[in-house]
């Protein structure tokens, strides 16, 4: 009778340059969290401003922040083991923060009302989202333009058919109104797949 072997599945080792700066952050060795800060601070900004066109400003205060959420979180003993780099855990707290100030705007600026939640649902379900990827949804949206906003708006908020849409907006056809809300859902797309798949 064959024996059948089994191999036990191995958690990812945390690389040993990773293992270094946790244990000193844990330690409370502020060289090792500024030499961490000037290595990753370039790269960071040039992606803020890439994925989520943050100008540099902005960008710095995230990284900051993000810094020190980091810091914090491996001296309270809340990393003990990553599944990825120690930098793609603290570009992901930066992404995480870069959303919640971008939808912070968006409601400031009152782009996308609250009262719109149900169109948002149907157009992460037409987009193929989950609903956890809403905050991303309402940042992209608030970057279209007025006019593209209200073609949204109109269709899947109020339901209007595009013939009415069209004479709303003073659209010369159908056909118009038809293809910008196209382009507006590739934009969307391409938008949320950027910054929810491609970014760290």
């Amino acid at each position: 009778m064959k024996t059948i072997r089994t191999e036990a599945v191995s958690r990812p080792q945390m690389h040993h340059q990773d293992m270094v700066y946790v244990q000193a952050f844990r330690g409370g060795d502020s060289r090792a969290l500024d030499k961490f800060y000037l290595n990753h601070r370039r790269e960071f900004i040039q992606w803020a401003d890439k994925a989520f066109r943050l100008d540099m400003e902005e960008a710095m205060d995230i990284y900051q922040d993000a810094i020190l959420i980091l810091y914090e979180n491996i001296k309270k003993g809340k990393i003990s083991q990553l599944n990825a780099s120690l930098k793609t855990y603290f570009f992901g707290i930066g992404k995480n923060l870069i959303l919640k100030k971008i939808a912070r705007k968006k409601a400031e600026n009152n782009c996308w009302p609250e009262t719109y939640r149900r169109a948002e649902s149907e157009l992460l379900l037409e987009l193929n989202c989950q609903e956890e990827n809403e905050e991303a949804l309402v940042a992209g949206l608030a970057e279209l333009s007025k006019r593209n906003q209200s073609i949204l708006k109109l269709y899947y908020y109020h339901q209007l058919p595009l013939k009415d849409i069209a004479q709303q907006l003073g659209y010369d056809s159908v056909d118009v109104v038809k293809n910008q809300k196209v382009r507006c859902m590739k934009y969307l797309k391409k938008l949320l797949e950027d910054k929810l798949v491609c970014a760290y």
